[in-house]
């Protein structure tokens, strides 16, 4: 039995937060197994969108647990603050299990920029998806590679917080972005040289677009430490929760 079909069998809640906390999460696991079918069929476009949701959901969990959120409150606010539940979530732990939570607030924040970043409405994601159209092959690669290791960092949450709420033992999944795999894709930076004419000329003068695609590859490369399911695993690992 997975973590999914665990949740799935809990059929008994002593609060409206329990049910709440088992809802969320299977529905979770259930965006996340949508965004895996849609890298598969190079859907990419609709997976960042999912991710930030899964995002979300991952805080309103936590904040249930943690007794800082209720269902009323969640029901009642027009838009939720995310950023006040994880303060007041570090406010009501303590030691290891405080510290992790601190950890894994900078990788929300990580994975919220980046997300952002690729969406289709971003200007990054714009530009990503302009390139496919003369660099296809390798800018699809890199679309593809870069949501794969997003999904797998939320799914690896998602069985963390498992065994967290519920104290259970699941098999962390495993993966990471390395700069080797990253260097498959260096000459990304040069890809306006492929462009038509016309188009490789009004790149070349612009002050703006001239080297956005070597920044596009250098920021995904200073932030490839945070693609590592070592940096999620270990999250809440033989802690005690001090909920109560």
């Amino acid at each position: 039995m997975g973590a999914v079909e665990f949740l799935e069998n809990i059929d008994d809640w002593e609060t409206e937060e329990g049910f709440l906390i088992t809802a969320t999460m299977i529905s979770s696991f259930k965006i996340i197994n949508k965004c895996y079918e849609d890298i598969e069929r190079d859907y990419i476009i609709s997976i960042a969108p999912m991710l930030r949701q899964v995002q979300e959901s991952i805080i309103v969990v936590f904040g249930l647990y943690y007794k800082v959120l209720t269902l009323k409150k969640y029901l009642s606010v027009k838009k939720v603050n995310y950023k006040k539940i994880m303060e007041n979530i570090k406010l009501r732990t303590v030691g290891k299990e405080k510290e992790d939570f601190e950890k894994l607030d900078n990788l929300l924040q990580a994975f919220k920029k980046q997300l952002n970043d690729f969406s289709h409405n971003n200007f990054k994601g714009v530009m990503l998806l302009y390139g496919e159209r003369h660099y296809s092959v390798d800018i699809k690669r890199l679309n593809r590679l870069m949501m794969k290791y997003f999904i797998k960092m939320f799914e690896a949450i998602f069985v963390v917080m498992t065994n967290h709420i519920f104290i259970c033992s699941f098999n962390v999944p495993k993966g990471a972005l390395t700069k080797s795999k990253l260097k498959e894709f260096s000459d990304l930076k040069y890809m306006t040289n492929r462009f038509p004419i016309k188009i490789r000329e009004f790149f070349k003068n612009s002050d703006t677009l001239n080297d956005y695609y070597i920044k596009i590859y250098n920021d995904i490369k200073n932030n490839i430490s945070n693609y590592s399911t070592e940096n999620i695993e270990t999250l809440f690992k033989d802690t005690q929760s001090t909920v109560g």
